[in-house]
């Protein structure tokens, strides 16, 4: 009980918190929403990114489709450690709206030579399963234009 009256607490102080920094401006910018996901779970965000792999063009065709339909523009695909609870949920849909995408970071790999995103192997499992979906024919770590 005293866990779910603290996360109650947690959720109305985040509640309020956007809501001041809407006030300010237009649109909320990413960096003051980090700030407040830090102060609330410090090491929630394990990394940015700016753009996906090209080899996977179709994560980034849904983003920006995403973007277009909330009349927002593509800004950063963060990777958290789990998203599991209504706080999670909470800075998920916030950062959402802003033109954000946020996945657990299992699901991802960064490229080594270009740091764009590149679905992890058992990511790349579950999306070969798709013939629809265009991808690489093997699962590499790094991008076909880096190699």
């Amino acid at each position: 009980m005293a866990s779910e009256q603290k996360t109650d607490q947690q959720i109305e102080y985040i509640t309020q918190s956007l809501v001041s920094l809407r006030r300010q401006d237009e649109e909320m910018d990413l960096g003051d929403i980090l700030k407040l996901i830090k102060e609330i779970k410090p090491d929630w965000v394990k990394s940015t990114h700016t753009n996906y792999s090209n080899d996977y063009p179709h994560l980034t065709q849904n983003w920006h489709h995403l973007c277009k339909t909330i009349n927002t523009t593509p800004k950063k695909i963060i990777l958290v450690e789990v998203i599991q609870d209504n706080i999670d949920n909470l800075f998920c849909e916030t950062l959402t709206t802003i033109g954000c995408i946020v996945r657990p970071i299992i699901q991802f790999t960064s490229c080594e030579k270009c740091s764009a995103l590149i679905p992890s192997n058992e990511m790349y499992n579950i999306l070969s399963q798709h013939k629809q979906i265009k991808i690489p024919k093997e699962w590499k770590n790094t991008c076909k234009n880096c190699l």
